[in-house]
């Protein structure tokens, strides 16, 4: 994807598959393509064997887990660019900061504000192509100021 443009396809990795296929029925409702998968290893699957415009990852999962596979996204050469947000129910500002130091995008805590989360998933977008940060994930939602791995979002 060179640039921001609905609707997108989206990854889910969630091992929940009851809060999975909420996020899914939001997020397609909305007018997105979704897919889901309950661990990271089939995520990292999924995601080389097809383009994906955003994955949504939770941080506690088995076998690989949401902060493994981001660093994984990050050092997959094809998958590097692809934009990243968690939606996770660990909010302690230590895991908040190691996913930003990873590369993620946004943040997003549960439980999730369905009526909102479309336009969560729109501003982590449009501000991942704009090139632009925005504070650190505090509260609820965050869009990070990702320094560090600011080309990540832009193609």
């Amino acid at each position: 994807m060179s640039d921001y443009s609905p609707p997108l396809t989206i990854l889910v990795v969630d091992d929940d598959p009851v809060f999975a296929l909420l996020v899914q029925a939001c997020l397609e409702r909305a007018g997105h393509a979704v897919q889901v998968v309950n661990d990271g290893g089939k995520a990292i699957e999924r995601l080389t064997g097809r383009g994906f415009d955003l994955a949504m990852i939770d941080l506690s999962m088995p076998r690989v887990d949401g902060f493994r596979l981001i660093a994984l996204i990050r050092h997959t050469p094809r998958l590097a660019k692809l934009p990243i947000m968690v939606v996770s129910s660990r909010t302690d500002q230590k895991g908040i900061e190691e996913v930003q130091r990873l590369g993620a995008n946004g943040f997003a805590s549960k439980p999730v504000d369905w009526a909102t989360l479309p336009a969560t998933v729109e501003t982590v977008m449009r501000t991942c192509w704009s090139g632009a940060g925005s504070a650190s994930g505090h509260g609820k939602t965050g869009h990070f100021d990702r320094r560090p791995h600011a080309s990540a979002c832009q193609s």
